[in-house]
């Protein structure tokens, strides 16, 4: 069982990876996408919720993964437990409080069709910059919590 919970959790750290480290910069580097900058954010947003819903199955499978590999076994049970508890921390912060901010922003550009970075409020750049440095953090806390933990079950 705990291999299997382990191999789930490289699976969930490979579906991320795609994801967020290569589709969505790839995407911003299209010339067609960096000409209609709005087009863009429309696609990244539908990607990301539609993301967000399967990281929802994956935190169900991974938590009842976790629960019957912890009352089956205690080897390595403090790493992989604060591991997880890192992946669900950052998981809840990203969907609870980033997330839903990042969306209003994108709906920003997409309501208003901005083609361009510069087109866009200082203000709202400075609010987008740093919700995306809380967004990165998130993950790369997520990924090694996931990592972590797959290693501490396989």
């Amino acid at each position: 069982m705990e291999k299997l919970v382990g191999a789930g959790m490289i699976l969930w750290t490979g579906v991320m990876v795609g994801v967020e480290f290569m589709d969505a910069p790839v995407k911003f580097q299209a010339p067609a996408l960096q000409e209609q900058r709005w087009v863009a954010m429309q696609v990244g947003s539908v990607l990301f919720r539609h993301f967000q819903k399967v990281e929802r199955v994956f935190v169900a499978l991974g938590t009842a993964g976790m629960a019957l590999v912890s009352m089956n076994t205690g080897r390595n049970r403090l790493p992989r437990l604060a591991s997880f508890g890192l992946v669900l921390a950052s998981v809840a912060l990203n969907h609870a409080w980033v997330a839903p901010r990042l969306y209003d922003v994108m709906q920003y550009g997409i309501d208003r069709r901005i083609l361009k970075k510069s087109d866009v409020p200082q203000e709202l750049r400075d609010k987008s910059a740093s919700l995306h440095a809380w967004y990165a953090a998130l993950e790369l806390a997520k990924m090694c919590g996931l990592v972590g933990c797959a290693a501490a079950l396989l």
